[in-house]
């Protein structure tokens, strides 16, 4: 909260504790910003997280951290079950606070390559056609030019065939998509301007996954 105490003896903790909560924050899927500020053009500063503690409601004494950043906007993330007292597994609540959010990431993956190509390539937004199903990179380079996502002409057929098959391998993805936009062609940093194209990458980078070990 407020109480700066352990701040001053490990000033390195409040580093810690928000890059924690932005993360977790960003994996849950939920949006940091207040609806209808598309155009306000956020600083830095407006991240920066600010901690209070807080009663529960005027009945309830019981204290909780309240987090605000980008124009006081709340910063949630937490399901219920981790805030609820009545819990039927007493570690239930606990636990919900490090499980993937049943909430805003319990729909169709954006970072999935079927999807993607589904509802974003040419030929499937002008009309009906059978779903094709992009699992391996195989099945990329077996999707015609009409197939592959533009994403509005943003990107040319060759960019969009290596970008969907850097989504068919979750396990390195992320490298992949940030060196594709980071180095190379200059248009492509420039095409992250695009709405769907933002959600893709955010996905990717951002949405939870199956764990393997290191011995499958």
């Amino acid at each position: 909260g407020k109480n700066g105490s352990i701040i001053e003896v490990l000033p390195e903790f409040a580093n810690f504790r928000d890059i924690v909560f932005h993360f977790k924050h960003s994996v849950s899927g939920r949006s940091p910003t207040p609806a209808n500020t598309e155009k306000h053009p956020w600083l830095p500063s407006d991240a920066t997280l600010q901690w209070h503690a807080r009663r529960r409601n005027k009945e309830d004494p019981t204290l909780e951290y309240h987090v605000t950043a980008f124009q006081d906007h709340h910063q949630a993330f937490v399901d219920n079950l981790a805030t609820q007292k009545e819990s039927k597994n007493a570690f239930a609540g606990f636990l919900s606070l490090f499980n993937k959010s049943g909430v805003e990431r319990a729909k169709i993956s954006s970072a999935n390559a079927t999807n993607v190509v589904n509802s974003c390539g040419e030929k499937f937004q002008k009309g009906r056609n059978k779903p094709v199903s992009v699992t391996t990179e195989d099945d990329v380079l077996h999707l015609s030019n009409s197939e592959l996502p533009t994403f509005g002409n943003i990107l040319n057929p060759s960019d969009s065939e290596k970008f969907i098959q850097f989504l068919t391998v979750p396990y390195i993805r992320i490298p992949l998509i940030l060196d594709f936009f980071a180095n190379g062609d200059p248009g492509r940093l420039s095409a992250l301007k695009t709405k769907s194209l933002q959600l893709i990458v955010d996905a990717a980078l951002f949405e939870p996954g199956h764990w393997k070990p290191a011995d499958y």
